[in-house]
């Protein structure tokens, strides 16, 4: 994810995309780095079996707001995102009619609509050894092709350590007392905070795995009709039967304010995804390029 200097592709503000895919099957797309566009770094359209690893993909909060998401993939089953660096864009991956997926060891932050949108693109879709800490609004959104297609779908191993919002008055029956918060060290996080950590729309409650058998155990807000939302990863745990080994964590970033996300020597990432792996793109950095650790405010 630290691609080799001068090999990036800068959309200074006015392009749409930057590296557009139609009807192109099976392409690798590796080593990049990608910013400042308007809609999409990479759009994928009938792209089936697209490999996307080891790039920096980024923009920025330009008046407050950001226009472009990370990648963006339509009617494009198979595609592997993997190794890469995600952060300030509008959403860090957008998936519409894309199934089969697989989501590996990115690392993303401070995106404005969370890390992952799987609109129709949940069956057979794994999610492992990502860390999505950091991230604005929330996590992810699933928006499953029907109930059966959770039943295919994974996502574990990873780091969902989100800095929450106060809750609105409306939200405070479904935040549990006891939900772990992060106070984040950086400025650059404590500029975004998360209203929520999961959102699934399109189901009903009862079509989770852990609710049928566990009514009124797990606490899930329903605002409208089929838009369940959690607020910890406890309640997201139990009711979908998912991120059983994921952790809620600061990762520890090297210097995020410059888009340093290697880890530092203490970061919880470090053998924390199956079989000892790291959670991430990127690993620990040497003592000497580890700043000063700030302390915590």
């Amino acid at each position: 994810a630290n691609p080799p200097e001068g090999a990036f592709l800068d959309g200074r503000r006015s392009v749409d995309h930057l590296l557009q895919l139609v009807r192109a099957p099976h392409v690798i797309v590796e080593g990049l780095e990608l910013r400042w566009f308007r809609r999409a770094a990479i759009n994928l359209f009938e792209s089936p079996g697209v490999v996307i690893r080891n790039n920096r993909i980024w923009n920025d909060f330009w008046f407050g707001w950001v226009e472009g998401g990370g990648i963006h993939a339509r009617k494009s089953p198979g595609l592997r995102v993997e190794r890469n660096v995600i952060y300030k864009t509008r959403e860090g991956m957008l998936l519409q009619d894309s199934p089969d997926a697989q989501i590996v060891a990115n690392t993303t932050a401070r995106n404005m609509g969370g890390a992952v949108r799987l609109l129709r693109s949940v069956a057979g879709t794994s999610i492992l050894h990502n860390s999505f800490a950091f991230e604005d609004q929330h996590v992810y959104v699933l928006v499953p092709e029907d109930p059966g297609a959770l039943g295919s779908f994974r996502s574990d191993w990873n780091n969902l350590g989100l800095f929450f919002r106060k809750p609105h008055r409306k939200e405070l029956g479904a935040v549990r007392e006891d939900r772990e918060e992060l106070e984040p060290r950086e400025r650059v996080f404590q500029q975004g905070a998360s209203k929520f950590l999961i959102r699934v729309q399109g189901i009903r409650a009862e079509d989770l795995p852990g609710v049928a058998p566990s009514p009124g155990r797990w606490k899930i807000r329903e605002p409208v009709p089929r838009d369940l939302r959690f607020y910890s990863l406890e309640d997201w745990r139990g009711a979908s039967g998912q991120d059983r080994h994921s952790i809620f964590a600061d990762p520890r970033y090297v210097d995020p304010e410059t888009g340093d996300f290697r880890l530092r020597p203490e970061s919880p990432n470090l053998g924390a995804g199956r079989e000892g792996h790291t959670i991430g793109a990127l690993e620990v950095a040497g003592p000497s390029e580890t700043p000063a650790a700030a302390g915590p405010r």
